[in-house]
């Protein structure tokens, strides 16, 4: 349902609401070509982006996201961790600056790509276009229909960034933006060893310490992606309603209605 009408149905007792964590958002960088290919780049939007500006700007409410750093959303309570959070939602122009000034940054336009019907990513799209307008950077962002977007966001030559509500996963190794075939083009080969590591484990303890540092790693290092927070989606019965269950969507298997 629209986040917008979410208020009409708060407070009034007829109704039951059901909201659920629908995925993380998150800024995806361009690792195969472009500005967001050097490092020090990724560090620089990394530092200057505020994740509470832009998911309010997104979503007009924070009923709808959680500020989040953990990659695994804290639902999932064996791979929650804080690893790496120190580079994570710095908000610090200054530094970003830095970064900028080690990549030697000369001007070239920024690119931001959004699929022009999501009205979220183009709101998100704006306020990070001014944050990095405030660090010095020339930014554009181009939209692209749903006919287009997908073959845009394959296309390594057409952005730098993009944004995805990536959906949640059962373990981490399984996060869509750690593999190299998805767009964003990760080619890290630490990354990749890191997940054989992972998933060559022998117990859950001996997973997640290797977990933790594999997060760290991404956020101090190779910075795949910048993820703001976890989202959320949300549903309505009447009261009549019983046994309904909303699971990455409704699941209406064992649900009645009261007369």
């Amino acid at each position: 349902l629209p986040t917008e009408n979410y208020e009409l149905f708060t407070g009034n007792d007829s109704y039951q609401i059901y909201k659920e964590v629908s995925g993380a958002f998150v800024l995806v960088y361009n690792k195969a070509s472009g500005l967001t290919q050097d490092e020090k780049i990724r560090q620089a939007v990394n530092a200057a982006v505020n994740p509470e500006e832009v998911l309010l700007g997104a979503y007009s409410s924070d009923e709808f996201y959680r500020i989040e750093t953990s990659y695994m959303g804290e639902e999932m309570t064996n791979w929650y961790s804080e690893a790496g959070a120190d580079n994570a939602h710095q908000v610090d122009m200054e530094l970003a600056k830095n970064y900028l000034d080690e990549a030697g940054y000369d001007g070239t336009t920024f690119r931001i790509l959004v699929p022009s019907e999501n009205v979220f990513f183009c709101n998100a799209a704006v306020i990070v276009q001014a944050e990095l307008q405030a660090i010095g950077m020339n930014v554009e962002i181009i939209t692209a229909d749903s006919s287009s977007y997908s073959s845009y966001r394959n296309d390594e030559t057409k952005y730098d960034i993009f944004f995805s509500n990536t959906l949640p996963v059962s373990v981490p190794t399984l996060q869509i933006f750690l593999s190299p075939t998805w767009a964003g083009f990760t080619s890290d080969q630490a990354i990749f060893d890191a997940c054989d590591a992972i998933n060559s484990s022998t117990s859950i303890e001996e997973a997640k310490e290797k977990w933790d540092d594999l997060q760290a790693y991404c956020w101090e290092e190779s910075l795949p992606v910048t993820k703001l927070g976890s989202v959320f989606n949300y549903t309505v019965t009447s009261d009549k309603v019983d046994g309904f269950i909303y699971f990455n969507g409704p699941v209406i298997v064992n649900t009645t209605v009261s007369e």
